[in-house]
């Protein structure tokens, strides 16, 4: 499963079981799209191997030594739970890096 949080509070959850993408809005409103699973199983594989999900902590997030109380509010953050049971959390206050942008709109295009 993805949770994947960005700019103004809209969010993505993504769950492969069941097969589901929902979207929540800023103001709270819920959409649902339930893509067939085959579709759901080449976006989540697209997220993870092309879009390298799994580095992005390392790759677009903050350094551990910044002291808490400077950090700002997160652009955007995503939580990722493994079928391992791998738990991933990461979020950044340093723009919306390419890979997040191509992911964000990918979801998005789900609901149009």
């Amino acid at each position: 499963m993805i949770d994947f949080i960005v700019l103004h509070k809209e969010s993505y959850q993504v769950s492969r079981t069941p097969p589901a993408i929902v979207r929540i809005q800023q103001d709270g409103a819920l959409q649902t799209a339930a893509p067939p699973s085959k579709n759901l199983g080449k976006l989540l594989k697209w997220t993870v191997h092309t879009l390298e999900i799994f580095w992005w902590g390392e790759d677009y997030c903050g350094s551990a030594d910044v002291d808490p109380e400077d950090v700002e509010s997160p652009l955007w953050s995503a939580r990722v739970e493994y079928s391992n049971g791998e738990i991933q959390d990461m979020e950044s206050a340093n723009g919306l890096p390419g890979h997040v942008l191509e992911l964000l709109a990918a979801l998005a295009e789900l609901f149009e």
